[in-house]
């Protein structure tokens, strides 16, 4: 799947906590399978070494995925 021109779906961060707080760093994207099983399919940039990775929507697709 070329996901070059498709809008991320969802995008993955690194959270380090620090003394002076949180820094998060995207290490992630994530996009809808084309298969229609439900998955996802997942282009990471870096890999944290805690392992840990959040996943958060990306900007506007809040309002295409209640549509």
């Amino acid at each position: 799947m070329d996901t070059s021109d498709t809008p991320a779906y969802y995008r993955g961060y690194h959270v380090q906590e620090t003394a002076a707080g949180n820094i998060w760093t995207r290490v992630a994207t994530a996009w809808p399978s084309p298969n229609d099983q439900g998955g996802f399919t997942v282009t990471l940039l870096a890999v944290p070494l805690s392992g840990t990775i959040v996943f958060l929507p990306s900007p506007g697709t809040e309002k295409a995925a209640a549509t």
